[in-house]
């Protein structure tokens, strides 16, 4: 079963309520950009800046605005979601934030420029074909550009979650693929001499409160349907037993580690 483009927002947004996520990558992005990055081009020319899968701007409108301290940028806010993307227009106009609103998603996007710095926070497992669309990511980056690519990684509860409920019940839930940080660096080792590229990889950890997922009340299943990317109304009900107690077992805060992948083009 198709997990509705709404309905996975409103469970993400649950999400973000019960993690320190953006916080975190928040600090992370504005401690480490200006080293990693052409701030001198910043300074004299400005910047543009897309967001691919910009969502509501709870990451990327404080990293323009740590940014725009520095020079001027034009953002360029990439999504799929007519309704994150009406919210997101309404913040970005307050913020008084230079931004174009694009709505669209990565496979259908064809940029008519190129960028000094794209961002993609834990986008890409919703995007097939890695072999096109990551290469995609880097021939729209100007020379000396940056690309920020964040992923959950193989030792991240929220990867392991659905694999852990999978085998351990027998269950109608669709088997997905789950793409990680581990799998992004296999294939930029594979085509970073064909696209001059070098990459860096950090992790970060963060906290989730899955307390409500226990009670399993309306944030609990709307948590839970983030995990699994499966509609919580559609689970059987000694499934949903199973998954309680699965939650019951673990801590009330769990740890979740997430990488960040830094491609630079040459």
């Amino acid at each position: 079963m198709k997990f509705k483009l709404d309905d996975y927002a409103k469970a993400f947004e649950t999400f973000t309520k019960s993690t320190t996520q953006h916080r975190d990558a928040i600090n992370y992005i504005t401690n480490n950009i200006l080293s990693k990055t052409d701030v001198k081009k910043l300074k004299n020319n400005g910047w543009r800046v897309l967001d691919i899968g910009a969502g509501v701007g709870d990451e990327i409108i404080p990293i323009i605005k740590f940014l725009n301290s520095y020079g001027n940028t034009k953002l360029f806010a990439l999504g799929p979601s007519k309704k994150e993307l009406d919210t997101f227009e309404g913040r970005i106009e307050e913020a008084g934030i230079d931004a174009k609103i694009i709505r669209s998603n990565w496979e259908k996007y064809e940029p008519k420029v190129k960028f000094d710095f794209i961002i993609a926070s834990h986008v890409f497992y919703h995007i097939k074909n890695w072999e096109t669309m990551i290469p995609k990511v880097i021939d729209s980056l100007n020379d000396n550009g940056v690309a920020i690519i964040t992923l959950h990684t193989q030792n991240n509860i929220v990867y392991r979650l659905p694999t852990k409920l999978r085998h351990k019940m027998s269950t109608n839930l669709e088997k997905k693929h789950e793409h990680s940080a581990k799998e992004l660096c296999k294939l930029l080792d594979n085509i970073k001499n064909n696209f001059n590229i070098t990459y860096d990889i950090e992790t970060v950890k963060n906290k989730i409160d899955i307390t409500n997922c226990k009670k399993m009340n309306q944030g609990g299943k709307n948590l839970t349907e983030f995990f699994l990317l499966y509609p919580y109304s559609k689970i059987d009900d000694n499934l949903k037993k199973q998954i309680i107690d699965y939650f019951n077992s673990l801590p009330d805060v769990i740890t979740k580690e997430v990488a960040h992948i830094w491609i630079f083009k040459k």
